[in-house]
């Protein structure tokens, strides 16, 4: 995914992490490019945008029933077990599951400083005066 497909074009904005929340009562784990992720119950996380399109499926504007689809296998959600309905809410296991995930991304703005014209530019510091070099030290080689 290049950066030109993550980045926000309005006004300068980027993102340069996915903030993930554990709200549920499990830890949730999975791996990235060898790097394990764990996010403790009650946790946030701020991982990088290549291993949060990895793991969770995320890039910018992306529909969250997309995200949980590639949840749903990457965590072996997919299973009879988590598609067993809940009877007092309906959803399936894997649904309640992946709405304990709160996943947003972390947006950072660059924002040109103006400098006020009438406050006067520093001088640049003086720079101390270099001693005079040394001549190179000769080795006799003749032996």
């Amino acid at each position: 995914m290049s950066e030109q497909e993550i980045q926000a074009p309005n006004e300068g904005a980027r993102v340069r992490y996915v903030r993930v929340t554990n709200l549920g009562e499990v830890m949730f784990m999975d791996r990235h490019d060898g790097v394990p992720l764990r996010i403790q119950p009650g946790e946030s996380r701020n991982v990088p945008i290549e291993a949060a399109a990895h793991i969770f499926g995320w890039k910018l504007d992306v529909d969250r029933e997309v995200m949980f689809k590639h949840i749903q296998r990457r965590q072996g959600w997919n299973t009879p077990k988590y598609l067993e309905v809940i009877p007092e809410t309906g959803k399936t296991l894997a649904e309640a599951a992946f709405a304990k995930l709160k996943i947003e991304p972390v947006m950072y703005k660059l924002v040109e400083v103006e400098r006020d014209p009438d406050k006067p530019i520093p001088a640049d510091p003086e720079v101390p005066a270099e001693e005079s070099p040394r001549p190179p030290r000769r080795v006799d080689v003749r032996a």
